[in-house]
């Protein structure tokens, strides 16, 4: 499974990840320019299995595993583009929830989209911890992530039917609701786009 490090192997950027069967660091980018496969040459493999790590690290990185929507034949300029929209468009945003989902979550530095919502199943987000207790579903620990939000369409209404395929087909990444008493409300739909995830309060400890 793919793991976060601290810097990429290859380029040496912030925000590499791991294989666990690869002993090598990468990056987004360093994925979808090709400097993957360049690296992976240097580790003296056979070809069939150079050619394999880099389709698996590609799934991985993208959530293909976990993910519906997603071709596992996107292209490395694809790839490429998807994550520089991402890197260029992130915030800070906050999510409250039960306290063992927050333990897993914490402990895996990962959040799966829910089976449903006001804009389709996705991870939900607010702009405050304070903000949180009016959007949660369950409430308890708050936590905070940077969230890669890429190019954002921006709704005012429910869209329950939008998904990550259609979403990616429209040209975007993530979702603003706008117009609710609650405050904005931000969706991504898939893994890769929040990371950094940190405990920021528990409404559960407040007097």
């Amino acid at each position: 499974m793919a793991s976060m490090s601290a810097v990429c192997g290859t380029c040496g950027s912030p925000g590499g990840f791991g294989l666990s069967n690869l002993p090598l660091t990468t990056c987004y980018r360093c994925t979808g320019d090709g400097s993957l496969m360049i690296a992976i040459m240097g580790l003296g493999l056979p070809a069939s299995t150079r050619q394999t790590f880099v389709q698996d690290f590609r799934r991985e990185m993208l959530g293909l595993t976990d993910y519906r929507g997603i071709s596992s034949n996107w292209t490395t300029v694809q790839v490429s583009d998807r994550e520089s929209r991402l890197a260029g468009n992130s915030r800070t945003l906050y999510h409250q929830t039960k306290p063992e989902a927050s333990s897993l979550i914490l402990g895996s530095q990962e959040m799966l989209r829910g089976s449903s919502g006001l804009v389709g199943g996705g991870i939900y987000f607010a702009e405050s911890p304070e903000e949180t207790e009016a959007k949660a579903h369950h409430h308890g620990p708050i936590l905070q992530a940077q969230v890669r939000l890429g190019r954002i369409k921006t709704v005012s209404l429910s869209h329950s039917s939008i998904t990550f395929s259609s979403l990616l087909a429209e040209g975007y990444d993530s979702v603003c609701v706008r117009g609710r008493a609650s405050g904005l409300e931000f969706v991504v739909y898939n893994k890769d786009q929040v990371i950094n995830i940190r405990l920021a309060g528990d409404r559960n400890s407040r007097a």
